[in-house]
């Protein structure tokens, strides 16, 4: 009896201080801070390594594949050889329209690829966000297409001997009117197939064609008319610049992809 007495005594004890024994959870504020000094401790590790931006475009010039840089350099080669044996120099020069529009289709299949092989989710989790991702492959096909075209002009007027404003108008606006069109379709909140993409391309160029090779038409284009052409196409180009680079929450892969970006 006396053994029952003071195992009874022990457990009543001990049921008594059992509160003692019990372990404390933390506070939210504790869990709070130490989730904010996690954070701090990661992105400070990152900032170390993180590349910067013009790094990143050197990269992205570095990455991408070069087929589309060499068709493009093949094809200017080619425009410059056709204008140096034509004899019909001027509707020559007209024609070029076509090889304007091929110009720039044969960046698309390299902006696109990223819709065709679904890989939003890997630019979505790199360190630059969606727009700066974007911003850096433009400023990449543009730095590399500037530098090609300008050598490109410079021979057609040097040495071929066409006139600047010529160039222009039968050249330079209708890789214009293409890049308004990729970049438009590229902006839409619905995925539009690159080849569909390649045929508006190509079917608008083939109209502005048609206009440029009727002398009757072309002719009665005066300089004003010229200018202001060119300068609703700048405009046009950046505003759906602008739209790809910061529609980021309504974006077409987002839509493609059934992801959201907010």
């Amino acid at each position: 009896m006396k053994k029952m007495d003071k195992y009874d005594k022990k457990m009543e004890k001990i049921l008594r201080n059992i509160g003692e024994f019990e372990e404390k959870k933390p506070s939210n504020e504790s869990i709070d801070k130490l989730v904010f000094k996690a954070k701090e401790f990661i992105n400070s590790e990152e900032n170390e390594n993180r590349i910067g931006f013009i790094e990143f475009i050197a990269l992205q010039i570095k990455i991408m594949k070069k087929e589309w840089l060499f068709a493009q350099m093949l094809l200017l080669f080619f425009a410059g050889y056709w204008l140096s044996i034509s004899k019909e120099i001027v509707y020559m020069q007209r024609g070029l329209s076509v090889l304007a529009a091929l110009f720039v289709i044969f960046i698309i299949p390299e902006l696109w690829k990223n819709i065709e092989n679904k890989s939003m989710e890997i630019e979505k989790s790199s360190l630059f966000d969606l727009r700066r991702v974007y911003a850096a492959k433009l400023i990449a096909f543009g730095l590399i297409d500037t530098g090609i075209l300008t050598v490109f002009c410079v021979y057609a007027v040097e040495i071929q001997k066409i006139l600047v404003v010529d160039l222009l108008g039968q050249f330079v606006f209708p890789i214009m009117i293409s890049s308004i069109i990729c970049m438009m379709a590229f902006s839409r909140k619905r995925y539009l197939n690159q080849f569909v993409t390649m045929i508006i391309c190509l079917a608008a160029n083939m109209g502005w064609m048609l206009i440029i090779l009727n002398d009757n038409l072309y002719l009665k284009i005066t300089p004003i008319v010229w200018i202001l052409i060119f300068i609703m196409c700048a405009l046009l180009l950046f505003y759906f610049i602008q739209k790809v680079l910061h529609d980021n929450t309504e974006y077409l892969e987002g839509k493609f992809n059934e992801l959201s970006f907010e």
